[in-house]
């Protein structure tokens, strides 16, 4: 079965997955990820946020610091056809509140980095 992204992305984003896909795609303080597996992790999520209730088109609001999961988190939205929006998990509550009102995210995912802010946000997303 093969998995595309949304249109908009093009298609050459994740070739390697295909034709390389034990070659190194991320290193990370977790470790690193293959092409294949990274390929493998975003459609999972994908799926998952599909499954939640996201639609193409959609935005997802990413507050995620510079690892893996934030990666991961991204090419998820694409995959899933949403919008993906990175929102820096260090910005106070206030700009974080702002930043995710203007966005009007359907979602966030938000990792350990952002997760204290984001609460004290008080973002209300739908």
């Amino acid at each position: 079965m093969t998995h595309l992204l949304h249109p908009l992305v093009p298609p050459s984003a994740l070739a390697p997955s295909r034709s390389s896909p034990d070659s190194v795609a991320l290193v990370s303080e977790a470790g690193t990820s293959t092409y294949g597996s990274l390929a493998a992790e975003a459609r999972a999520a994908a799926g998952g946020l599909r499954e939640v209730g996201v639609s193409t088109g959609e935005r997802v609001a990413i507050v995620a610091g510079n690892e893996s999961e934030f990666v991961v988190a991204y090419l998820a939205a694409l995959y899933a056809g949403a919008v993906a929006v990175p929102i820096n998990p260090t910005a106070g509550a206030v700009e974080m509140a702002r930043q995710l009102e203007h966005v009007e995210a359907a979602l966030a995912l938000v990792d350990a980095s952002g997760v204290g802010t984001f609460e004290s946000s008080g973002a209300e997303l739908p």
